[in-house]
């Protein structure tokens, strides 16, 4: 027995699916905006130097937007895959557009993740 989905329900699942089209074109628009901003980043840090890793910042953007997630009620798993789904694309591109290779190697950072205090060593 194969299912349909016919009449009022058809037309339902119909107006969601476009629903969930709409809600996908402008996910992907704030998507290219943020790697726009990425980018725009990855110019700044290559002109004073500094490595495009850096794990306190990640940390406190992971830290914000899992307290965003879960006050909009979603999953801290989700939530957090996505958001390093993100900072590793925006890696990528800051490496690939502007031709800058991490400076992680070059200078060595002594993080202090709780309170945010970095040292260059």
């Amino acid at each position: 027995m194969r299912w349909r989905a016919d009449g009022w329900c058809g037309q339902k699942l119909s107006q969601l699916r476009e629903e969930i089209k709409e809600t996908d074109s402008k996910i992907l628009e704030l998507v290219k905006m943020r790697m726009s901003i990425s980018e725009k980043i990855g110019e700044i840090k290559m002109a004073y130097g500094l490595p495009i890793y850096d794990p306190i910042q990640e940390a406190k953007v992971i830290e914000s937007r899992l307290k965003e997630g879960h006050a909009l009620g979603l999953k801290d798993d989700f939530v957090e895959e996505l958001m390093v789904l993100l900072m590793k694309n925006s890696k990528r591109i800051q490496q690939q557009n502007i031709g800058f290779e991490d400076c992680a190697s070059d200078v060595e950072v002594n993080a202090n993740v709780t309170t945010g205090e970095r040292q260059l060593i």
